[in-house]
């Protein structure tokens, strides 16, 4: 997910600090996303939505879960929310595919 971020911190670098700690909180958004695809699969979707929002609380660019956080909204008939959720992915990355589909 962030290649860019993984490894060990950069001391030469002024905001390594910075970089570290982007690369923790990554890494937690993608076991609470893991966790909530987990929780959506087996039709728990009020707790995959919680874990889908934190997940985005640690990790906003982490556009899998706000995708996802869409499509359980449209299910649930929150299709204003779900498409705010839909278009801020596209806002990042316009072919998404699923957030294209989803909208």
């Amino acid at each position: 997910m962030d290649t860019v971020l993984r490894g060990a911190p950069i001391h030469d670098e002024p905001d390594a600090g910075r970089i570290e700690a982007l690369s923790v909180a990554a890494s937690e958004a993608k076991r609470l996303y893991d966790l909530g695809t987990w929780e959506r699969l087996r039709g728990e979707h009020e707790v995959a939505l919680l874990r889908y929002r934190e997940a985005l609380r640690r990790y906003p660019s982490f556009l899998a879960a706000r995708s996802d956080l869409a499509g359980l909204l449209v299910l649930r008939g929150e299709l204003e929310e779900a498409e705010t959720e839909f278009r801020l992915v596209l806002d990042q990355d316009s072919m998404h595919r699923p957030a294209l589909k989803g909208l």
